[in-house]
């Protein structure tokens, strides 16, 4: 059998026995659903197993694992059930400000570590995505990420999916001045989960205190406060010195998100809020990029369609989505066909970074 020099790391929903029975090199598999790690095939190894681990009710993850092995039978790979049927992906669990549980970014390091055993450079296939962290690049996935992937870490790619191009307003970016509340208008079609980040423009200094702490959200509907925070009570995250606050409305209807800067403080605040589930739309200070977790990270080769609708600034290069790619359907779909356009890569030269990887790979790549 031939030597390999890459392999492909697939984290999803999960993937069917007809699915696995196209893989002919598993190396491994992360169940965080029955949290288990397998070393090689469990499927071959123990077909008592095939029932508990094999499952993949959504048919996602069988799809993407059907699709890169059509193009590329002999690849090995390594396999991440990284969704709940139910609840969907499954993230780091955290107790007190600390990390107490693995999620879908431990079980990807994981797998890299489980590569490198092998001796094997690695491309991963995500492809899923929403926004539950900061998508400049200061969340923790890409934290977490960053320990394997990017500029002088050769050997380790992740491609991700830039989400469904359809130019959804789920993005916004505002500020608070001196003693002026900013007011956000926000349609509600069903319950809404929402994930709102400090950053600081103008004056203030980013790491000072005031700027951590002087704000307050507001948010109506129907003329009632339906939430308020104070800024000084939510903590800053350890990994990028950045305050988050997340929160759910039930229902549906206008709803209106209200920044204002305590009394006394003066200056401007930055402030931004993704739409991370729920139909919703903002309908007042939209940020036009939408490109979902992981692919809006900064080291990550996000791939969307040419005809998609991502951001304004989409096809010039340098911007995301890094890869635009010809013809339809769902992106996350199409995935496959520009990871195994990487693994070439890799094959050839596996002392390459995901930098060198993007650059090589160019905005328009061709993919036969």
């Amino acid at each position: 059998m031939e030597k390999r020099k890459a392999a492909v790391i697939i984290a999803d929903t999960g993937f069917s026995p007809d699915s696995l029975a196209g893989a002919t090199r598993i190396l491994g598999v992360y169940d965080l659903v029955q949290r288990r790690c397998v070393i090689g095939n469990p499927y071959v190894t123990d077909a008592t197993d095939l029932g508990a681990i094999a499952g993949d009710p959504h048919k996602h993850g069988s799809f993407v694992l059907k699709a890169l092995t059509a193009l590329d039978p002999d690849v090995p790979v390594v396999l991440i059930r990284s969704h709940d049927p139910e609840e969907g992906i499954i993230r780091t669990t955290w107790r007190q400000g600390k990390p107490v549980s693995d999620g879908w970014t431990e079980a990807y390091l994981w797998a890299v570590r489980l590569c490198q055993l092998h001796g094997l450079a690695s491309v991963a296939n995500f492809s899923f995505g929403r926004v539950f962290h900061a998508a400049d690049g200061t969340g923790w996935d890409a934290f977490q990420f960053a320990k394997v992937v990017g500029e002088g870490k050769p050997g380790h790619v992740i491609v991700a999916a830039s989400g469904p191009g359809d130019g959804r307003a789920a993005h916004a970016a505002f500020s608070a001045v001196d003693n002026t509340a900013t007011a956000i208008a926000v349609q509600q079609s069903e319950t809404t989960s929402y994930n709102f980040w400090t950053k600081v423009n103008g004056a203030v200094d980013e790491n000072s205190s005031d700027a951590q702490e002087d704000w307050i959200l507001e948010v109506w509907r129907g003329g009632s406060l339906v939430f308020r925070q104070d800024g000084a009570q939510v903590p800053v995250n350890f990994w990028n010195g950045r305050k988050q606050l997340q929160f759910t409305l039930e229902g549906e209807g206008r709803v209106t998100l209200v920044v204002k800067l305590k009394d006394g403080a003066s200056g401007e605040r930055g402030f931004e809020c993704w739409l991370a589930t729920g139909n919703a739309r903002f309908l007042d200070h939209v940020d036009d990029t939408y490109i979902v977790e992981p692919a809006a990270f900064p080291s990550v080769i996000a791939v969307g369609l040419k005809t998609g609708n991502y951001s304004s600034a989409q096809k010039l290069p340098g911007c995301k989505p890094d890869v635009l790619i010809d013809g339809g359907g769902p992106i996350s779909f199409r995935l496959p066909e520009v990871v195994v356009k990487v693994v070439r890569i890799l094959e050839d030269n596996p002392s390459l970074d995901a930098i060198q990887v993007k650059a090589l790979l160019g905005k328009y790549p061709v993919l036969s």
